[in-house]
């Protein structure tokens, strides 16, 4: 794990433990699926795989994906409400627009959560959503560098509605929306 991922680790797994003490509910604190693209595409956590699709290909360790792919995952096998999305990313251009790196949808696709590049506004992330419900802007400034190298975006979903995202560790902002629930195998 690189240093800024162990960092907003370690920070996150100190404020659930806080919250999990205050509230006396214990709290799942480890991922449910890492993808590292190296060798294939499947799940290092729990073997979930994952299919590449349309022009989608593995190159050196990097999905790469250029307008006319994608990769999917098989259904999880359990609820998800609160999450963390976390992805490396380079862009070919920072003239891209409203490109998902990561997402979260259901299998009719009529709802999703997705970490979003330049949707609503230019050279900036974002947490897209099925009909904008759980999007807002964060108000940070436009990324200058993700055409240049791999950026770590994270969007997290708490509980309580709270969507926060981060670049590189540092804070995009963050706002409160009504979350989407997601059902097991769906």
């Amino acid at each position: 794990m690189d240093p800024v991922s162990a960092k907003l680790e370690a920070e996150l797994q100190a404020k659930l433990a806080k919250q999990e003490k205050d509230n006396k509910e214990p709290v799942d604190l480890k991922p449910i699926a890492s993808w590292d693209f190296e060798n294939d595409a499947v799940d290092a956590i729990g073997g979930v795989e994952g299919e590449l699709k349309g022009t989608a290909r593995l190159d050196g360790g990097a999905l790469v994906v250029d307008g006319g792919g994608a990769f999917f995952s098989e259904p999880f096998d359990r609820n998800l409400r609160a999450k963390t999305l976390e992805a490396l990313v380079q862009l070919d251009t920072l003239q891209q627009r409203a490109g998902g790196a990561m997402t979260v949808q259901d299998l009719s696709g009529g709802a999703f959560d997705s970490i979003v590049f330049a949707e609503r506004r230019s050279n900036e992330w974002m947490a897209g959503s099925s009909g904008f419900r759980r999007t807002a802007d964060f108000g940070a400034p436009g990324d200058t560098e993700a055409a240049e190298r791999p950026v770590r975006i994270i969007i997290a979903y708490e509980e309580d509605g709270t969507i926060r995202g981060y670049r590189d560790g540092k804070p995009l902002g963050k706002y409160k929306k009504e979350l989407q629930p997601y059902s097991p195998g769906q």
